[in-house]
């Protein structure tokens, strides 16, 4: 599994911090053998549900967000790096991370689309739930603690 997260995500070879590369591709290994998704699904699936047809894959959509990050982090050193210190390694692992859940929320169907997984359609739920009765945390108006 290792094999195929480095392939599906040569910028982990980014982060400089070899602590936060193993945590990052620990994390990416994990959400792929719980998913119902193939490491190759995430070339094909599009980044998103709610664009009919979005021709944007998952990964393509993931990479180029990484790359903007490191690309922000390494203009706001050049501009603010003296008052303003840049971790890029966090910088890149919080961008690889981002949206890994949705590893777990998609699945593909007997049609072989996208589509949301059981998981992924009571995850919402289960969220506003725990906002609903954690009292030291304040949710989104509307949901009102019990």
């Amino acid at each position: 599994m290792r094999e195929a997260v480095e392939r599906l995500w040569p910028e982990i070879q980014w982060i400089g911090d070899t602590k936060l590369r193993e945590q990052v591709t620990q994390t990416w290994i994990k959400a792929l053998e719980r998913s119902p998704l193939k490491h190759d699904d995430l070339n094909q699936i599009p980044f998103t549900l709610l664009v009919p047809n979005c021709p944007i894959t998952f990964m393509e959509h993931k990479r180029c967000v990484v790359h903007i990050a490191r690309d922000s982090a390494k203009a706001m050193t050049s501009f603010m790096g003296r008052a303003l210190p840049i971790n890029a390694d966090v910088v890149i692992a919080g961008a690889i991370l981002a949206d890994v859940g949705k590893l777990l929320e998609y699945e593909l169907g007997p049609d072989g689309k996208s589509r949301q997984s059981e998981r992924g359609e009571a995850l919402p739920e289960m969220v506003a739930s725990s906002l609903r009765s954690t009292p030291d945390v304040v949710g989104p108006p509307g949901l009102e603690h019990e």
